[in-house]
């Protein structure tokens, strides 16, 4: 698959480990952190956008490892 083939949240159907609730806890706590220096204000769909290229950068960095 490549990365402009790709869709938006397919990462969960190539690495399902990622759509673990645990996983998907500390990931939201991570962007919600990193968003809070330049957005003080909890803005939840910000931060579901934030964390769905978040999400496809670490599936594309799973990628390339998987790949070497």
């Amino acid at each position: 698959m490549s990365i402009e083939n790709a869709e938006i949240c397919s990462e969960y159907a190539e690495f399902p480990e990622l759509d673990d609730l645990d996983f998907q806890k500390l990931a939201r706590g991570r962007v919600r952190k990193l968003m809070h220096a330049f957005m003080p204000a909890d803005h939840p769909e910000a931060t579901d956008l934030v964390l769905e290229v978040w999400m496809d950068g670490l599936a594309t960095g799973l990628r390339m490892a998987r790949e070497n």
